[in-house]
């Protein structure tokens, strides 16, 4: 949208206070009016708002709900879209779908989500629950509790969100089901979606079971446009980054500084998601006083990701020429056309690339609920949450690449997009690549011609994760018979253990000598000397696809709209050569005549696990003050965990070039480590609530919370990734000495329900979070296995392996000392987070319109100054949202049109390991839903998703500072609903 953030903020906040305006107004004709109230029951859109506020209106702390319309109906087709909603939560997405939820401007790793109050496992590297794991038709109601609370489980700064599924004894005799199609405008395609619920009360209502089932399928794709990073150099710095050009050292801008992009892909990306859920919930109450209840959730999540994609690498950037900068020193303009034989030169490839997901998570407890006397209840409950990911093959995150030495000159212009061009053809008179003959020549004709294609780069990296929650609790609650005084006492005991652990493999490995002579045999063109890697054999370009087999390339078509609502898309090419992932990993393997098996990485890998006991007590008093009523609560959470961590240290001998971008590190054995520590806190929280009338009720709450690290933060072991010949070289490690998060907070808010089904609220949040993590960067020479600091060997006077050479050969006195960049997380900040929600939910009397409106406005002392260059911390994710839903509904028909939007934000202060910042740019998107009933306890159903396609777009420091363009297209879903 090009609405100005301004305006859109002015829009929001009048149309909240005219809401409240309107619920003023009806307030008064109601006490006007006549005494004698009809109890009026609702339902649908209507209903569950309604729900949903009294449960806000009757909470002790700060809480916001959603509530399902019906069993199996809930707002929108996906979790994180309905919490969008909610003042505060803004999301994620990936493929157009909502992944992850941020709540006050905290992130995914600062929010625990449970299920009916049990934390769930999750098959990623951290503890971040992927909400596109779980449909919303297995979902009862979600509840946000935005204030800290002794009965809850410590770890969400940001909040606590706890997923109820629907129990049997609480829906009763009930038979319900949906099916629909979905269809995606982008990827052209359709595939269906089914969800089932039974729910049955047997022997006198003393028995109940209920039964669950989803299954999801999604076929959609994504268009994309990216840049790795922007490099940044200083004109005397040294470094052999900076392009050879006297006048940008002195004009670029005052510090001499200059900003490199690194590459420049364009993408199409196809996505096959397929979605099972169910869940079985078995209750058996043998008498009024004691309660059974037995579950089990399972889900089975598989996504199929298939890229192919047209990408150009920039060579060695000293040798670009005719190079144009900005007043800010981003480069604008460029030619890289370095000729073979040179050293680092540009290339042209296609890519085709497997990322895929497939994880599995099982969920069971037991609970027992008895109400010893009429003012005491006690409660055990005990549960397992497994999450797994296993592909060690690496079939799920594999790359196979094509291509050819080239030209190109690349230009931002006036666009978001910058354009690339000089590759497309041949023509011209300058060699750039040998034929099959071995001479120099210009590609063959255009860069559609498959026979310019030479086997390049391929890489399978493998994973297995494991990750294992067992808890036990138990409880009770005392209840007084007093109105007043203390109402009511909670306390329990808490032993929960979660175990996450991840094991790496990949095929970017050294070749045995049985296979090195195997491949030696049957394609003496390959390299197979010291160094040699089962990835990078032929790197060098060294012969045409077509000498191994016809090519069974296609040209991928992307369309001329591709990109089209971005500023630079007319600059995108959108054609390129696609080939099958698969067909050409056999080929090639069968070329060779060696497998491409993964090893196990064991300095990748990781064992952590966490006890923690807890000890919990929370008190309720009632009273009046000065005549108005008040609850006051109060709470203290004990905590000790026990952490204990095992991996395996390494460290770096040497690194050997591979083709014309990659290093390859050399580490030595192993070791393995074991590491144990402990701490222990008190977690208080205090809650209060005064009614001021019946209609108007003041809250004002504090509660210490805490986050704990990520698992991947914890990790013992550095790890070398993506290290490019000339930079940059990034390096991760972890931290196991890392302690948590603590945060102070303190909520106050103003809430009027001034009718039936609406209400209008002012909420003022202020966090103080000590401990704040920060992903330091800092540069480090490492020693290699002769004494000396490590070089790169393809920066010195020999630059290229010269024929039958070896790695080694690249060696020079002048080779460049590595200087790697290595990043590595600390507790080292303190940061402070404010802000205020309004919210206006109105009901227009009994003609069945409404409207909900809220918005959230953050500030931080900790934001990212543009002007630092050497900043190594600030909060990521904040951002202003807002949201404005209006719907109508009567006996027969229902629709409902939301509007969410997400102010610009900094999303990380990494560029794929380069130190620079990278900003997501705002979103807005308008989601519709419609239904019609044909008869009592059948509707049909209509819902559409991004109506208006909106992009989402990244750039890094500077606004023309091009990351990320992207588009998934709008989504329809059409479908039948039963209920019965």
């Amino acid at each position: 949208m090009n609405i100005k953030r301004g305006f859109k903020k002015k829009i929001l906040v009048s149309a909240i206070a005219s809401y409240a305006a309107m619920g003023l107004s009806a307030q008064a004709q109601a006490q006007a009016g006549d005494d004698t109230v009809e109890e009026i029951v609702v339902t649908g859109v209507r209903g569950a708002l309604t729900s949903a506020m009294d449960t806000k209106r009757e909470s002790s702390g700060i809480v916001d709900v959603i509530n399902a319309q019906d069993i199996g109906k809930f707002p929108d087709t996906n979790l994180a879209e309905s919490l969008q909603r909610i003042p505060g939560v803004s999301i994620n997405r990936e493929g157009g779908e909502g992944k992850f939820v941020t709540v006050r401007g905290f992130g995914p790793g600062f929010n625990v989500v449970t299920l009916n109050g049990r934390q769930l496992t999750s098959e990623n590297n951290n503890r971040d629950f992927e909400f596109d794991t779980l449909g919303s038709e297995m979902i009862n109601a979600i509840v946000v509790n935005k204030s800290g609370s002794a009965l809850a489980d410590s770890g969400g700064i940001g909040s606590v969100i706890d997923l109820q599924t629907p129990r049997p004894f609480d829906v009763g005799n009930k038979l319900a089901g949906t099916v629909k199609y979905n269809y995606e405008s982008l990827a052209e395609e359709g595939s269906p979606q089914a969800s089932l619920l039974y729910s049955g009360n047997f022997a006198e209502d003393t028995l109940g079971i209920l039964f669950a089932y989803n299954h999801f399928e999604r076929d959609s794709r994504v268009n994309r446009v990216t840049n790795a990073n922007w490099a940044r150099v200083e004109a005397n710095s040294g470094s052999n980054l900076y392009p050879d050009a006297s006048e940008l050292r002195s004009n670029a801008n005052p510090d001499g500084r200059l900003y490199l992009p690194q590459n420049h892909f364009i993408q199409v990306q196809r996505d096959q998601r397929t979605r099972d859920n169910a869940n079985l919930v078995v209750q058996f109450a043998p008498n009024d006083d004691f309660t059974i209840t037995a579950d089990v959730l399972y889900s089975e999540f598989e996504l199929l990701r298939d890229q192919n994609m047209l990408v150009h690498w920039f060579g060695s950037r000293p040798d670009w020429r005719d190079v144009v900068a900005d007043e800010n020193g981003t480069v604008t303009h460029f030619i890289a056309d370095r000729r073979e034989g040179e050293g680092v030169v540009q290339a042209t490839e296609f890519n085709a690339i497997k990322e895929n997901r497939e994880s599995s998570t099982l969920m069971g407890g037991l609970n027992f609920a008895w109400d010893v006397t009429d003012t005491l209840t006690l409660s055990m409950d005990a549960y397992r949450s497994e999450s797994e990911y296993d592909d060690p093959m690496g079939y799920g995150n594999s790359q196979v690449t094509m291509g050819y030495r080239n030209r190109l000159t690349w230009d931002l212009g006036d666009g978001f997009i910058p354009a690339i061009s000089g590759f497309e053809s041949g023509t011209g008179s300058v060699p750039y690549q040998p034929d099959a003959n071995g001479n120099l020549t210009i590609p063959n004709g255009d860069y559609l011609d498959p026979n310019n294609l030479r086997p390049g780069f391929t890489i399978r990296n493998g994973r297995i994760v494991d990750d294992t929650i067992d808890q036990f609790k138990i409880g009770g609650a005392f209840k007084s018979n007093e109105a007043t005084g203390l109402v009511k006492a909670d306390f329990g005991l808490s032993m929960k253990s979660r175990t996450k652990a991840r094991q790496q493999f990949t095929t970017g490995r050294g070749l045995t000598e049985q296979e090195a002579a195997t491949i030696a045999q049957n394609e003496p063109r390959a390299y197979v000397g010291p160094g040699a890697t089962l990835n990078c054999m032929f790197c060098g370009g060294e012969f045409f696809w077509t000498e191994i087999t016809p090519p069974q390339v296609s040209v991928l078509d992307a369309g001329s709209d591709f990109l089209s609502g971005v500023s630079g898309s007319g600059n995108i090419q959108t054609q390129w050569l696609k080939f099958d992932h698969d067909e050409f990993r056999r080929i090639y393997e069968g070329h060779v005549g060696v497998p491409f098996t993964t090893v196990n990485v064991p300095s990748e890998s990781y064992d952590i696990e966490e006890d923690i006991m807890s000890l919990y007590t929370q008190l309720e008093f009632a009273g009046d003050l000065g005549g108005y009523p008040y609850g006051f609560v109060t709470g203290l959470r004990y905590e000790k965990t026990d952490l204990t961590i095992t991996g395996n240290l390494a460290s770096i001998l040497r690194v050997e070039a591979e083709g014309a971008e990659v290093l390859n590190e050399v580490l030595t054995p192993v070791t393995p480590t074991k590491l144990e520590s402990d701490y222990a806190m008190f977690l208080p929280n205090v809650n209060f609530r005064i009614d001021f009338t019946e209609d108007l009720v003041a809250r004002a709450a504090y509660s210490k919370t805490i986050t704990r690290p990520s698992m991947q933060e914890l990790r013992p072991n550095l790890e070398f990734r993506d290290l490019k010949q000339n930079g940059p070289y990034p390096v991760t490690a972890g931290n196991p000495d890392l302690k948590p998060l603590e945060s102070d907070n303190i909520d106050l808010s103003l809430e009027w329900y001034y009718g039936s089904g609406s209400y209008a609220s002012i909420g003022v949040f202020y966090k103080q979070v000590d401990n704040f993590i920060v992903n330091a960067t800092s540069g480090q020479v490492f020693l290699g296995e002769d004494g000396e600091p490590i070089t790169d060997p393809a920066t010195g006077s020999i630059t290229i392996i010269p024929p039958g050479g070896a790695p080694s050969d690249l060696i020079d006195p002048n080779d460049q000392v590595i200087e790697f960049a290595v990043t590595k997380p600390s507790n080292v900040e303190t940061a402070d987070v404010n802000g205020y929600e309004l919210a206006v939910q109105h009901m227009f009397g009994e003609t069945g319109f409404g409207v909900v409106a809220n918005a959230t406005f953050v500030n931080t002392n900790a934001e990212y100054d543009l002007n630092k260059f050497d900043q190594g911390f600030a909060l990521v994710g904040l951002s202003d949202s807002y949201n404005l839903v209006g719907f109508y509904e009567n006996d027969k028909f229902e629709v409902r049109l939301a509007y969410n939007y997400r102010d610009g934000f900094l999303q990380s202060l990494d560029q794929g390991g380069v130190a620079e910042p990278t900003f997501v740019e705002d979103y807005g998107q308008f989601d519709l839903s419609a239904s019609y009933n044909l008869l009592e306890n059948v509707s049909v159903f209509l819902e559409g998703i991004n109506l208006t396609g909106e992009e989402t777009r990244w750039h890094g420091r500077f606004a023309n500072q091009f990351l990320l363009a992207e588009e998934s297209g709008p989504r329809y879903t059409v479908g039948v609903r039963a209920s019965f």
